[in-house]
């Protein structure tokens, strides 16, 4: 528990919440009766998108159709195994046992009110997307299969995409973060571009040999670290930290102001 990544959700003594990246799907009824197939755009995440996306396109009413459905990766189940008993642990001192919740069913005030730890693909951040990625040394490349440093411009990219060719993915990103919350809270993000990183992050997470190596390259505060993970299609073999560093903490839950802005002259606090 002595770790950069549980130390101030230990110290901190506030309630922690699991939160699941979950995504939502939605029914294909060509007929116009029976949904014929269930159906994932990732430009449409909730109930309310499908009904701005159908104002748009009056072409599709009747035939996309809200079924209240959301699913999460197979590596999510696999990933709580590992984190649980290490989260329960370093909420002991709170009193309070960690709730888990999925990411399409968090209200924005909890992210003020307690600890979160995140789980899932990077791509199912959510509300958490934006302010990790104003922190972070890294920026979504063309999708969420690839990474790229902000400073050198180097990408680091899942195999993924070569499955239309008929081969099998050997290599993905697994990403781990601490950052402050808004009101002194603490986030932790554990990700992964696909299912294997997902599983291999929370591995990781619970290991406390794989966190020392990570706190003598990072620091303490605020930090980011990349694996690269050995994979076979689905199954995770193994991984490699990249880079481990700090990361700016200060002011990423402050909107962003205009270009040319004056200076407040009162700090954020």
């Amino acid at each position: 528990m002595r770790s950069n990544l549980w130390r101030p959700i230990a110290d901190n003594k506030r309630p922690t919440l699991v939160v699941l990246g979950d995504y939502y799907i939605f029914g294909d009824a060509a007929d116009g009766i029976v949904v014929s197939r269930l159906m994932r755009d990732f430009a449409i995440n909730s109930r309310e998108e499908l009904d701005r996306y159908l104002m748009l396109n009056p072409d599709k009413v009747g035939s996309y159709v809200d079924v209240n459905l959301h699913y999460l990766p197979v590596s999510v189940g696999r990933g709580l195994r590992s984190l649980l008993p290490i989260v329960n642990a370093a909420t002991n001192a709170s009193g309070e046992r960690p709730g888990v919740e999925t990411m399409s069913d968090m209200k924005p005030e909890i992210f003020k009110a307690a600890n979160v730890v995140y789980l899932g693909f990077l791509s199912g951040l959510g509300a958490l997307q934006d302010p990790l990625f104003r922190a972070s040394g890294f920026k979504v490349g063309d999708n969420f299969d690839e990474l790229i440093d902000k400073a050198t411009g180097r990408r680091f990219k899942s195999d993924w995409g070569v499955v239309a060719d008929g081969k099998v993915p050997q290599r993905d990103y697994g990403y781990i973060a601490s950052m402050l919350g808004p009101t002194g809270n603490r986030i932790l993000i554990i990700a992964g571009t696909r299912d294997p990183a997902v599983a291999q992050m929370a591995e990781i997470a619970a290991d406390q040999e794989q966190l020392k190596a990570i706190d003598a390259k990072s620091g303490g505060g605020a930090f980011e670290a990349l694996f690269e993970v050995r994979t076979l299609g689905n199954l995770n073999l193994g991984s490699s930290l990249v880079l481990a560093r700090s990361i700016r903490a200060e002011s990423i839950w402050q909107p962003e102001r205009p270009s040319g802005a004056g200076n407040s002259s009162h700090p954020a606090n």
